[in-house]
């Protein structure tokens, strides 16, 4: 029912720099989609009307002007097919939702319905296809689709509810999220203070090819830890958007949101927020002090040099920030390098590996993760890989494949989720590093933080061409670089951030002439054994 395609055209798009606001929107601050009402101007300016499950609060809502969204939920009465509007664990209420919606329409007031039991959308879907024709204000359709932060119970089934309403309602506003459970501090539950990537992927690969405008709303009190996961979200589809609403015994931290706000596209992020929190966020943003998140900004990633080359079972999630790279299958994904690179001479980054959803998955018990850098040296294909059991090697391959491997070292102390490496070359030596790094998803540091292992070895007198012949790429001309996925047996998706490729100056440290530089991500089962 949902296909890759969309994410993987959109990076391919992002690439090559079309980006735009869809939907009308046009290139100013306060700008946003058309999914609120029009009166509505920037996204912070929004007023909302919650729990609107009565008559009284229906009443009170459409009679107060300066109210733009209305938001209530949606369960079967008890014992009935009948859609009605209450919060579960109610059985009943006094108002239906196609009286809400009948009463609504005629306000030019915005809509959002949510749905905590999956039962009740059939019968809802019901009522929204008989009465299309008549709904003109913004709608917006809300569920929890995948599990987050702290919360204990499965989220509403992601695959009924996107192919229920894609099918059957295509024209709405998705409004797609987490569910998430806030712990006061000291409680004895062990708590998450953040989204992770893994949430994130999660939810992207539902949906990222879909074709309706898609809003992800994101609790506030992680705004500080998990922004740069947020930024990360807006930059994947030009009607990706963000809603921020705020739990109202969370904590907050105005510094994240002001950082949410600098650092993100303003146009795309909406706020629900309480009269006395929006009025601190307002005077945040006239301060105009800025802090970046726990992730840290910027990154050093420069997506403006890379094209996306996709493969059918795979998937490449880039922006400006990092890129993901997942899936599984038997092909190959690239990212294809435009920028000068004849006399590179290292290459640095990090990698995080990110425990996916494939069926079969064994668990996280087996080594499975590799991450390699490949370069082209004259007529020699040279292959560094890392993983993330604490190995590093360095291998040779031939033109039909063969591999020999020249140096390699395996420390299971080294073992972590998360790495940085580096392959330098000097000469005619190559030295591969992978070192222990705190991952941005936790709070703390690893017990082995900074532990690091090195492998080294000369690249040999065969792998390097002549200088002058054919085969020699031309001093000041461009060479290739590509970073891929293999997908099969893939249990893991990597990440990629901070990943740079340094050049030395000319005729010192790189005397070997680089034909072509391939970065190649390899997760396979048994791929670095």
């Amino acid at each position: 029912m949902i296909t890759d395609a969309g994410c993987r055209m959109f990076g391919f798009a992002i690439v090559i720099g079309i980006i735009g606001i869809s939907r009308g929107a046009t290139n100013t601050d306060a700008d946003v989609l058309d999914v609120y009402p029009s009166s509505s101007g920037d996204g912070i300016n929004v007023i909302w009307a919650h729990g609107v499950n009565s008559v009284a609060a229906l009443n009170d809502s459409l009679s107060d002007k300066a109210v733009m969204m209305l938001e209530a939920d949606v369960i079967l009465r008890e014992g009935s097919f009948i859609p009605v509007m209450a919060h579960s664990p109610a059985v009943d209420s006094n108002l239906t939702l196609e009286e809400w919606l009948l009463r609504t329409v005629v306000a030019d007031k915005g809509m959002k319905i949510d749905f905590r039991l999956i039962g009740a959308l059939d019968p809802a879907m019901d009522v929204l296809v008989e009465m299309d024709k008549d709904l003109h204000a913004p709608l917006w359709i809300n569920a929890d689709i995948v599990s987050g932060p702290n919360y204990p119970l499965p989220p509403v089934d992601p695959v009924r509810f996107l192919e229920t309403t894609v099918r059957r309602f295509p024209r709405s506003v998705l409004s797609l999220g987490w569910t998430t459970w806030w712990v006061p501090d000291g409680c004895v539950v062990t708590q998450s203070n953040r989204y992770t990537w893994k949430m994130m992927l999660d939810m992207v690969q539902l949906c990222c090819s879909l074709q309706q405008p898609i809003t992800f709303p994101v609790r506030a009190v992680w705004a500080h830890t998990s922004y740069d996961k947020w930024l990360w979200l807006t930059q994947l589809r030009p009607d990706f958007t963000l809603t921020v609403w705020h739990g109202a015994r969370d904590p907050i931290n105005i510094t994240g949101l002001v950082s949410l706000r600098r650092h993100g596209d303003p146009r795309r992020i909406f706020y629900d927020f309480p009269v006395g929190l929006k009025q601190q966020f307002l005077d945040a943003l006239e301060e105009g002090n800025v802090s970046p998140g726990a992730g840290g900004l910027p990154y050093t990633w420069n997506a403006t040099y890379w094209q996306v080359i996709p493969a059918e079972s795979s998937q490449i999630f880039m922006t400006d920030m990092n890129v993901v790279l997942a899936g599984a299958g038997p092909d190959w994904a690239l990212l294809s390098y435009g920028g000068p690179l004849d006399r590179a001479a290292r290459v640095t980054g990090r990698a995080q590996f990110i425990s996916n959803r494939l069926p079969g998955n064994p668990g996280d018990e087996v080594e499975r993760s590799y991450v390699a850098v490949t370069m082209v040296v004259g007529n020699r294909t040279l292959v560094v890989g890392f993983n993330d059991k604490g190995f590093v090697e360095i291998r040779t391959e031939g033109a039909g494949g063969e591999a020999t491997v020249v140096a390699s070292r395996q420390d299971v102390a080294l073992t972590s989720d998360c790495i940085s490496f580096e392959v330098a070359i000097a000469g005619k030596q190559v030295t591969a590093t992978s070192t222990v790094v705190h991952c941005r998803d936790s709070a703390g540091d690893p017990a082995n933080a900074d532990a690091s292992a090195s492998v080294t070895s000369r690249l040999g007198g065969d792998a390097v061409a002549k200088r002058g012949g054919d085969a020699v790429a031309k001093r000041g001309g461009d060479a290739v670089a590509k970073l891929s996925v293999r997908k099969a047996d893939a249990w893991h998706d990597v990440l990629i951030e901070d990943l740079t490729i340094s050049r030395s100056a000319a005729g010192s440290f790189l005397p070997v002439p680089v034909i072509t530089y391939v970065l190649i991500v390899v997760i396979g089962g048994g791929s670095a054994a």
